[in-house]
């Protein structure tokens, strides 16, 4: 079994409700204590935001180092991605504490 496909199936619907994870919550902003924005892969939604800022401006030969900080691989962040990606898609408002964690320099 692939890494997303883990990744799906540990996000998929348990409750019925229609989201990951439970009924989502209230969209006011990001809850890192609720089931729908849980981490992906040990990654929450601030570090997921700081790290991808990183990568975005680093060389393409550091990229690979900078995730094994971090403890991931290419595939492994390329999982992480897709389902904060999908997240973002079913819960926009998760995009302003994106920025706020990101900024760019």
């Amino acid at each position: 079994m692939k890494l997303f496909d883990k990744l799906r199936r540990s996000t998929d619907d348990r409750s019925g409700s229609g989201s990951p994870g439970g009924p989502a919550p209230a969209a006011g902003g990001y809850d890192p204590t609720h089931p729908c924005h849980a981490p992906v892969c040990g990654v929450d939604l601030v570090l997921f935001a700081q790290i991808t800022q990183r990568l975005r401006v680093a060389p393409a030969r550091e990229r690979h180092t900078l995730l094994a900080r971090h403890g991931h691989t290419p595939e492994s962040w390329s999982a992480v991605n897709t389902v904060w990606m999908a997240r973002f898609g079913q819960m926009p408002y998760l995009c302003a504490t994106f920025d706020e964690a990101s900024p760019l320099s």
